[in-house]
């Protein structure tokens, strides 16, 4: 995950460039970064037969509940329903946030071609918010 644009400096030294925040520091040293800037969860999962979590953050598990139907469980809830989240999946698929709730949220997705509900190899969810 790229978290923002880094460029050496004639001196030596690295300036960071993140969500606005513009800082200089030495190459060791930490990236700066706020709990608004950065996603509080996110999660790689294959949905073909039982759904899979290839790589995650923040995620507890994944409940297939019908083809083309998940929902995706926080491993701490949010403080509320009014996050922002995002989903993909794989080629010629659509990928729907169907419910949220501050513990979980809901993912179906379907074929573009006939809008019927598909499990692909590859869907994503990255979410923001407190």
């Amino acid at each position: 995950m790229i978290l923002g644009v880094l460029t050496l400096n004639n001196d030596g030294y690295k300036e960071r460039l993140m969500s606005g925040i513009v800082g200089t520091s030495h190459s060791k040293s930490k990236v700066i970064g706020r709990s608004q800037d950065t996603a509080k969860a996110w999660v790689h999962f294959d949905a073909t037969g039982t759904p899979a979590i290839q790589d995650s953050f923040g995620v507890s598990s994944i409940t297939d509940n019908a083809t083309g139907k998940y929902t995706v469980t926080f491993s701490k809830a949010f403080s509320n329903a009014n996050y922002s989240a995002v989903a993909t999946c794989s080629f010629f698929g659509n990928a729907m946030i169907t419910t949220v709730a501050s513990g979980s949220i809901a993912i179906w997705t379907t074929y573009e071609e006939t809008d019927a509900y598909w499990d692909y190899g590859e869907v994503t969810l990255q979410v923001f918010g407190d």
